[in-house]
């Protein structure tokens, strides 16, 4: 939604995910997303995304999705709270699937997410302060409006809302002529790459108007960091190392601006993870031992200065294996 209360245009999943993301990670208290789909098959993607990025950073991502309406918000809001209390030092997030309609079986799930979020309003203070955790609400395209008069505390404090296009299925013909190709939709890996190159060039071009600001540092190490993902995860290695050794640089100066902070060695440690299963997947063992070392040896470093919590020795078993 813009300014003026109009939504913008429909976006696409990998689009929308790549402007999640860097609310839930650069967040570091309660980051509430709200995404309006038609059904489940438009935020899947999103969802498996969140929970491989989560599950290395901090742990596996937790899904809330009711199955009867009449007892949906005391099982979201339990589930909310257990999850804090078993992980009350990890910034581990929370997905809570909203999308079921009534049907000719169950009827009710209109007036089962009416109070829900109302009660999500009202417990408003204990999301920022207690939760303190990404929150994902998928909620129905017609929800888009009437979330805001529902909970309009937690409308305001949302960090990001988007309304997601719906999966149109492409079907190909069963037999293609001769000398001709069918016209199939793209595969993940053609998708990531399309969609990670314009992010990573509108976020260089930030970064050059202002080279020294710390966050659009971040968020150009981020961008490459996808763009070398996508690269690797298409078999291109040299062109994933280049992407990640910018991207290890970039920490790299971080650091030296911002000094030994927890965020700045934790996004060092995964930048040097990166650039270790990049020279892995080219067969330079010696290198990517290196990078896993130094990233190895900055854990150590986060554990003598945070303590053993969960979230410190997840990232120090990450490294060690």
């Amino acid at each position: 939604m813009n300014d003026t209360g109009e939504w913008d245009d429909e976006r696409s999943a990998d689009e929308a995910w790549r402007e999640m993301r860097l609310h839930m990670e650069w967040n570091e208290a309660l980051s509430l997303c709200f995404l309006f789909t038609p059904d489940a098959r438009a935020v899947a993607d999103i969802r498996q995304w969140a929970s491989d990025n989560f599950a290395y950073r901090t742990a596996p991502l937790l899904v809330v999705e009711p199955r009867q309406p009449a007892n949906a918000s005391a099982e979201v809001l339990s589930s909310l709270q257990q999850h804090v209390h078993n992980l009350s030092m990890v910034r581990a997030p929370v997905w809570l699937q909203l999308l079921a309609i009534d049907d000719t079986s169950q009827t009710g799930w209109d007036s089962s997410r009416a109070e829900l979020l109302s009660r999500l309003n009202e417990a408003r203070e204990w999301l920022v302060k207690s939760f303190a955790r990404p929150l994902v609400v998928c909620l129905p395209p017609a929800w888009r409006h009437r979330v805001v008069a529902l909970a309009p505390d937690l409308w305001h404090i949302r960090s990001y809302s988007v309304l997601l296009a719906p999966v149109v299925a492409s079907a190909a013909p069963d037999h293609a002529a001769p000398g001709t190709e069918s016209h199939v939709l793209p595969s993940v890996t053609e998708r990531q790459l399309a969609a990670a190159k314009p992010v990573l060039e509108a976020a260089r071009s930030r970064q050059i108007q202002q080279p020294r600001d710390p966050s659009l540092q971040r968020e150009l190490g981020m961008a490459l960091d996808d763009w070398g993902d996508a690269n690797l995860d298409a078999g291109r290695a040299s062109e994933a190392l280049a992407a990640y050794r910018e991207s290890l640089q970039l920490r790299r100066e971080l650091r030296q601006s911002l000094g030994d902070s927890p965020q700045v060695l934790r996004d060092l440690s995964v930048s040097l993870n990166n650039v270790g299963a990049a020279d892995a997947a080219a067969g330079r063992a010696s290198e990517a031992l290196a990078a896993y070392r130094e990233s190895l040896q900055l854990c150590r470093q986060l554990r003598q200065s945070l303590g053993d919590s969960p979230q410190v020795l997840r990232d120090l078993s990450v490294s060690l294996n």
